[in-house]
């Protein structure tokens, strides 16, 4: 649980450091590429309800 969270929080960590210490270019490629990774880690956080089934419906007895 805690990894997902770590994971996210480095790519933002990282691609910030790298563009302000190293002077990286941050351009909307690497922009891109961040959301795609985080939307990645998003999608792993996100649980699936069962769906919701209907009843079977009661059918009368027919009557002889």
């Amino acid at each position: 649980m805690q990894l997902h969270v770590s994971a996210a929080i480095a790519v933002l960590v990282l691609v910030l450091l790298g563009a302000l210490v190293l002077d990286e270019v941050l351009d909307p490629r690497v922009i891109a590429g961040m959301v795609v990774v985080l939307a990645g880690v998003a999608l792993t956080r996100v649980r699936r309800r069962a769906p919701v089934l209907d009843p079977l419906p009661v059918v009368a007895a027919a009557k002889s």
